[in-house]
């Protein structure tokens, strides 16, 4: 089936190619960061080059340019190249209708200063999980990730709060697109199993991993909806196993007000799916 979205924006490019007003430099700056949108490792110049349809000289004053200027990084050791922060942080701003980071921050400081853990806010971006929000415990042994990185669906809480909420036709797709790695002896690697905690999760209306991840962190999520009461994201709080498993009940309780909460600031149709 074909993209109507990239239909039209293939259009559109053969029109601006033929236009007065094209600037070619600017042109090729953007195809060049739309190759690393879908790059699953880092790119050399020549990789960049040749997928962006872009002299090598050109391509290399623009990555120049670009990591200048934040948008894309150059690793000093491989020399390869990956997007950078300053995108990551452009993008933030706009992902889930542009004011879920806003929205949400007050919240999010509220229940890292109320349990001293990590809190995180992820959005679902098409079929992907992504990071855009890390507020970090101020304990030195603490758990943490980076803004912009991506969450598996079936390990993580947040992954799990999010599908719980998605059509099962969409989760099954996504799954048979990416199998359930195991990254623990605790990982549900079964997509029948996976479809009974995702029960689980919606009639409680919060998820957990516990050290489905990563062994000794144990993290809790609860989703975020917004327009016609449709998952945007989640919000979690991560840390040591010991330290939150003894205070599953009060954080898995805090997580869905501070979740409703954000849901109501972001939709004045919203109606509370988890009573």
């Amino acid at each position: 089936m074909v993209d109507k979205g990239e239909e039209r924006l293939s259009k559109a490019r053969s029109e601006v190619n033929h236009s007065n007003y094209w600037v070619p430099i600017l042109g090729s700056a953007i195809k060049i960061l739309e190759i690393f949108y879908g790059a699953e490792s880092d790119l050399t110049l020549h990789q960049v080059s040749a997928k962006a349809k872009v002299g090598k000289t050109s391509a290399f004053r623009i990555l120049y340019t670009l990591d200048k200027l934040g948008y894309v990084e150059k690793d000093p050791v491989t020399g390869k190249y990956h997007l950078g922060l300053r995108i990551v942080a452009a993008a933030r701003k706009t992902l889930a209708g542009g004011n879920l980071v806003q929205v949400a921050r007050p919240h999010l400081k509220k229940l890292r200063d109320e349990f001293d853990e990590t809190v995180n806010l992820a959005v679902l971006q098409k079929d992907e999980i992504v990071y855009v929000e890390i507020l970090e415990s101020p304990h030195p042994f603490r758990m943490t990730d980076t803004i912009g990185a991506r969450i598996p669906w079936h390990s993580t809480a947040l992954g799990k709060s999010i599908a719980a909420f998605l059509p099962e036709e969409r989760v099954r797709a996504v799954l048979k697109q990416s199998p359930l790695k195991r990254f623990t002896g605790k990982t549900i690697t079964s997509t029948r199993e996976y479809a009974e905690v995702l029960i689980k999760v919606r009639d409680q209306g919060y998820s957990v991993d516990a050290e489905e991840s990563e062994l000794g962190a144990t993290c809790i999520a609860a989703p975020i909806f917004g327009y016609e009461n449709a998952v945007l994201g989640a919000v979690s709080l991560s840390g040591p196993t010991p330290r939150v498993q003894d205070k599953q009940n009060r954080v898995a309780n805090s997580l869905k007000g501070v979740a409703a909460s954000i849901s109501r600031s972001l939709s004045s149709g919203y109606v509370d799916r988890l009573d």
